[in-house]
């Protein structure tokens, strides 16, 4: 018989749940007598067939590559055992235990950005647009891997669908729904995405699917009675650089946001798809279209007042609305319940500001605490340094042109402000320390020479 060496006597390794599999293990592999024709065969205890083994050549002398199966993302936490054996043609074998240990690991929070995805259709029509849900980890730097289950079913059948259905964290995917046949009528669905054997490894989003009926035929495009609101507090007032909303009927006749070719030379968009707004005369840059609801960047004007807004389509043009228009419009953006508003915001580390109200309607967070620094966002804070174009992209983030001029209150006490400044178009950002305030919802407003942003939003403080 031959006599089979190896440079180990044993194979132990560790893998944390949820990532991938470790590493593959290389031994190699000696015959006292000669040359011998090998063959190689692995064996697990428990736990299934997660160990896997290959040899380089089936001549001595050799190596043995133990590998681990992608089902060791399905075991739990704990200690595996298994085996190779090598066994020689002319007789004689040799076996390595191998162990497997799967931890844990701790401080590891799933994040799904949006917490919710909406869809609209209108009933025989195309299916609306996919959306792109944002799959991370908090906590930690290393990358798991998840998995994404959808669940619907209105009378016809599924209409929810994800791609990919497994990934790894950061990932990007794609959500769309197929609103065919489907009867007017509003369905609910989820999209369940979850690391195995991680705790803090599994996000629900709920998903809900608004089919509409066809509108009646119209002959241009109508704004409804104070339909031009400001984007993030949904208050009259606007100004240049400022995300304004605007509601109506006819508005467009297809749903989509601006892509990427969309942006020429540097600039937004002025119209898509034929859909085009002017606030006092001046073309907004658009964002989104839909039959019921535009989204535009305010154009650059130095007019204040009441000033006419209007949208054209290839169904002709609005009658003009008024909104009151600003040098600055400061509101902040919001999440909203049934009986109040949330500023939205996140901690340092991306993961969102919210307490137990916001925490039942499914927004995953926890509350901020006094000391910390918060990230708010808004729209409307007017001027930066340097100046830009409201129909510019913003290469780079900018300051507000007066820090001074801006004050920021969280509970009736001054927060201290780390940064404040323009971080894509129309879009502000604010980095604020959370003063000593007492624990639970505390009022938050923004001044901004004298204006002041929407009144009733609250923050969750916890020390």
């Amino acid at each position: 018989n031959q006599t089979l060496l190896s440079d180990r006597s044993q194979i132990v390794t560790t893998y944390q749940t949820g990532q991938f599999p470790p590493l593959p293990v290389k031994v190699q592999i000696t015959s006292t007598s000669g040359p011998a024709n090998l063959a190689v065969l692995a064996t697990t205890d428990s736990g299934g067939s997660w160990l896997a083994a290959a040899l380089q050549t089936t001549v001595t002398p050799t190596s043995v590559e133990v590998s681990f199966n992608n089902t060791v993302t399905n075991l739990a936490p704990g200690t595996y055992n298994g085996r190779v054996t090598i066994t020689a043609a002319s007789g004689g074998s040799l076996t390595i235990p191998v162990t497997l240990q799967a931890v844990a690991p701790s401080n590891v929070q799933l994040v799904a950005l949006p917490t919710s995805l909406s869809f609209t259709a209108i009933a025989g029509q195309a299916d609306p647009p996919p959306q792109a849900l944002r799959i991370s980890v908090s906590g930690v730097t290393s990358s798991f891997v998840f998995q994404a289950i959808v669940s619907s079913a209105p009378p016809n059948g599924k209409w929810l669908a994800v791609n990919p259905f497994g990934a790894a964290t950061p990932s990007t995917l794609t959500v769309s729904a197929t609103a065919k046949d489907i009867a007017v009528g509003t369905y609910t669905g989820s999209l369940v995405v979850a690391i195995s054997g991680v705790s803090g490894g599994q996000v629900n989003i709920p998903v809900t699917l608004n089919v509409q009926a066809a509108p009646p035929p119209v002959t241009k495009p109508t704004l409804l009675s104070s339909g031009v609101v400001n984007a993030a507090g949904l208050n009259p007032a606007i100004a240049p650089g400022t995300w304004v909303t605007l509601f109506g009927t006819a508005l467009a006749s297809t749903t989509r946001s601006w892509r990427d070719s969309d942006f020429v030379a540097g600039q937004l968009p002025l119209s898509l798809e034929g859909v085009s707004v002017t606030i006092n005369g001046k073309a907004a840059a658009v964002a989104y279209i839909s039959p019921l609801q535009l989204n535009v960047l305010a154009p650059d004007d130095a007019a204040t007042g009441l000033v006419a807004v209007q949208v054209k389509n290839g169904l002709g043009s609005s009658e003009s609305a008024l909104a009151l228009k600003q040098t600055a419009a400061p509101a902040f953006f919001q999440f909203p319940t049934a009986s109040v508003n949330y500023v939205a915001g996140t901690h340092v580390n991306g993961a969102y500001l919210a307490g137990p109200a916001l925490n039942r309607q499914g927004t995953s967070g926890t509350p901020a605490q006094p000391g910390e620094t918060i990230v708010l966002y808004g729209t409307g804070f007017g001027a930066t340094s340097p100046a830009i174009s409201a129909t510019a992209l913003v290469p780079s983030p900018l300051p507000l042109v007066r820090l001074d001029d801006l004050r920021v209150r969280i509970g009736g006490l001054d927060a201290t402000i780390a940064y404040a400044g323009l971080i894509s178009p129309g879009l502000y950002q604010f980095n604020v320390v959370v003063p000593a305030v007492a624990d639970g919802d505390q009022p938050v407003i923004a001044e901004l020479r004298g204006l002041l942003s929407q009144a009733n939003l609250l923050l969750t403080v916890q020390k």
